[in-house]
């Protein structure tokens, strides 16, 4: 099989590899490392779902992620991220044996070793002799796991669960799978660099692995509200020097402060945990004066250029909460949709989220203060 076949045919950017932890940004945080035009970017891509929903994709919440494919010589290899990104040891496993016996070796949990070794048999089936490369997936549930309410499937692989209608295409898929994997990226080799699956083309479908593949679509209406959209993009636009200027990567390099838009990120990510998101740009000095983590001189350089520079980086808060508003009235629009798939948290509706795809690569649409939030509590 031809790899342009199922790959994502949007130009892409260059994509981390899987070993160095690839993270799709969300659409709000474009604001910090790709500055105003960034920003544009997650309005377009948001407002262009209103005529193709092609590009948009369910963001599946599985657990554990799983590697699996074929080398160029053909032998069907099976392994976890850790066994995929592993320099230390040979993490790229032939056999369950060889798998169980590395994994004990390194005190591996027995419960996790039997539900791999359930899988072996199952994902290698779908995996046909003449497929090359490995994909990346996340199981949904193993054998024994899949629950059946009389109306719906239902599976709770990490924070998030989903129940399926019996009745669709989907469904009948589902009733077949005595496992389910979410799949989303494929390494062309073991070492290269990732990209977005388009589809599940090569692998066997119709093996009892039932295959979770960007083609399951949410078909829900969207109703946007263009004025807003507008409104926030002209803000963008008039405030993109005091923006950019603030973001430049020259400056901050003589500044000694090129890691600032990751700090923006970390203090964003530890309002979240807080569940609350408010009044980022008041909170923000507060935040990073009592952070431990941080050395007194960088606080006292960051403290000095966020002051010299309020006008900036309150527009730069302002984007950002106004790109979250935009995203989340999109988010419970897909939620609320009545498909084939539901999804909720603890009973409220909603999953993880969202991926679209554009010609600068994928942007993911999650609700911060929903999954997020509920995902660090369960995995905490």
């Amino acid at each position: 099989m031809k790899i342009h076949e199922i790959i994502s045919e949007s130009r892409q950017r260059p994509t981390v590899k899987l070993t160095e932890g690839a993270r799709i940004a969300h659409a709000e945080d474009l604001i910090f490392f790709e500055g105003s035009a960034g920003a544009l970017r997650a309005i377009e891509n948001m407002t262009a779902l209103a005529k193709n929903r092609d590009t948009l994709s369910i963001k599946w919440d599985g657990r554990p992620a799983i590697v699996f494919g074929r080398g160029e010589d053909g032998k069907f290899i099976l392994t976890d991220k850790a066994g995929f990104g592993a320099k230390g040891y040979n993490g790229l496993y032939t056999s369950p044996k060889e798998f169980v016996a590395q994994k004990r070796s390194k005190g591996g949990d027995e419960s996790y070793l039997a539900k791999f070794v359930s899988i072996w048999p199952i994902v290698e089936a779908a995996t046909p002799p003449n497929y090359r490369g490995f994909v990346l997936g996340d199981m949904m549930w193993f054998p024994g796991e899949l629950q059946d309410n009389g109306k719906r499937y239902v599976f709770t692989p990490n924070t998030v669960t989903y129940e399926v209608d019996k009745n669709s295409d989907l469904g009948h898929r589902v009733g077949q799978g005595k496992a389910g994997l979410a799949v989303h990226s494929f390494y062309p080799s073991h070492g290269a660099e990732g990209q977005a699956l388009k589809s599940t083309a090569g692998l066997n479908v119709n093996s009892e692995l039932c295959i979770l593949g960007p083609e399951i679509k949410n078909e829900a209406p969207l109703q946007q509200d263009k004025s807003k959209a507008k409104q926030l993009s002209q803000y963008i636009k008039k405030n993109s020097k005091l923006v950019d200027g603030f973001l430049d990567s020259t400056t901050l390099a003589g500044l000694k402060m090129s890691g600032l838009p990751d700090l923006l990120y970390t203090y964003v990510n530890a309002m979240t945990k807080t569940q609350d998101l408010s009044m980022l740009f008041n909170r923000f000095l507060p935040w990073l004066q009592s952070n431990p983590k941080l050395s007194k001189i960088m606080v006292e350089k960051v403290t000095n250029y966020a002051r010299e520079n309020q006008a900036a980086l309150k527009a730069i808060f302002d984007i950002f909460d106004g790109i979250s508003h935009l995203k989340l009235d999109i988010i419970h629009q897909l939620d609320s949709h009545e498909g084939p798939v539901i999804a909720h948290v603890k009973g409220a509706r909603g999953g993880e989220g969202f991926v679209n795809t554009d010609p600068g690569g994928a942007i993911k649409f999650v609700n911060r203060l929903g999954f997020t939030a509920a995902n660090a509590i369960n995995n905490s």
